[in-house]
């Protein structure tokens, strides 16, 4: 959906923020009029307080969806193996594509031992789960690498299999 607001969409669309902002500020500084100026200057102050208020309440949800994530990392952290495999109905937050590759960051930079974890749709994606050997991970669904193109400094996988998590 085209005006549904989410984390992409907002990506998206930061560029055409600067430029409406830009061609407002623009509008602004060039009419000689007092009150179009009063009016914009409110208009574009309530705009940004509307702003602030939005970004901060959806930092809490990308907040919540990261302790999620560290969540299931750490249940990893005591189990054999460095792949595991989260059923997305059981996630309180969407996961989207980045999901394998932020657990592989966040489980190297805060936790004992590295792990990746995807969901089951991105397990399943084009027979991944069928296809996939111990010594090759999921970076993203449509993305299947060999463990040894990591930076071993930062990132160590073993040949494990993939394995479903506790809680699906």
């Amino acid at each position: 959906p085209w005006l549904q607001s989410n984390r992409y969409q907002q990506q998206v669309y930061y560029p055409l923020m600067f430029l409406a902002v830009f061609a407002f500020v623009k509008f602004v500084l060039n009419n000689r009029s007092a009150v179009v100026r009063a009016i914009a200057i409110l208009l574009g102050v309530c705009s940004f307080g509307y702003r602030t208020n939005a970004i901060a309440s959806e930092g809490n949800v990308f907040e919540s969806r990261l302790n999620e994530l560290k969540q299931h990392i750490s249940s990893t952290q005591s189990i054999p193996g460095t792949k595991f495999v989260v059923d997305e109905n059981v996630l309180t937050y969407e996961p989207n594509w980045s999901y394998p590759i932020e657990a592989l960051i966040f489980s190297s930079a805060a936790f004992g031992k590295t792990v990746t974890i995807c969901t089951n749709v991105d397990h399943n994606h084009d027979q991944n789960s069928a296809l996939i050997q111990p010594e090759e991970f999921i970076f993203r669904r449509w993305e299947v690498y060999p463990i040894n193109s990591l930076n071993p400094d930062y990132f160590l996988l073993d040949g494990s299999v993939y394995q479903p998590m506790a809680d699906n």
